[in-house]
């Protein structure tokens, strides 16, 4: 539905999109460039979106709208700065959780172990909550409580590996178990300004 379209235009599982195409080639630049010990940020529009350098220096955000985990698992391979990362943040699994599909959360989380174990265990790795959407968006009842049984699976993924933290959303960002009115752009899903702080 129009409701749970991504923010940039760019649907679900689309490897083929023109967006990702270029996000991609701008990545490969990048990634040349990236110093020893940066922190990258890799996820869908929700990271493409955040301002990273305003977090730490030496970041390096690789988000890509409307990615998913298995978009994700598939790019990983082309960076060669995740060889040579001081942490790299994970935030992904929201576009996954948007199709009917009823295998969409365990694939998910095994997506997101596989990406954990593809990883360099010298690497600090910080996998982040999905936060839930806001009343206004379409289908929320159901996209909040698969991405609530999502962030269960991903806590108790992270606790198995001594390298992985698992960052709870700040509840500032909620209103009930919805996404406060307070924190995003005007579609119930990506975040504002004050999101983002």
């Amino acid at each position: 539905s129009e409701g749970m379209r991504d923010f940039w235009g760019a649907s679900p599982l689309n490897f083929e999109s023109e967006h990702r195409h270029t996000m991609l080639r701008f990545h490969q630049r990048i990634d040349g460039n990236v110093p020893e010990n940066a922190i990258l940020f890799f996820g869908a529009s929700h990271i493409q979106g955040l301002s990273v350098t305003a977090i730490a220096p030496l970041t390096v955000n690789f988000g890509i709208g409307g990615d998913t985990t298995e978009g994700v698992l598939q790019r990983l391979p082309m960076y060669q700065s995740v060889a040579r990362a001081k942490a790299i943040v994970i935030a992904v699994g929201f576009n996954d959780l948007k199709t009917n599909d009823p295998n969409a959360i365990k694939n998910a989380v095994e997506n997101i172990q596989e990406v954990i174990e593809t990883m360099p265990v010298s690497a600090s790795i910080f996998l982040s909550e999905i936060h839930p959407v806001a009343q206004m968006t379409i289908g929320e009842d159901l996209l909040n409580k698969k991405i609530a049984q999502t962030n269960q699976q991903l806590k108790r993924l992270s606790s198995n590996y001594a390298h992985v933290d698992f960052i709870p959303l700040p509840k500032q960002l909620f209103d009930g178990h919805q996404l406060s009115n307070s924190v995003h752009i005007g579609d119930g899903i990506h975040l504002n300004e004050v999101g983002y702080q």
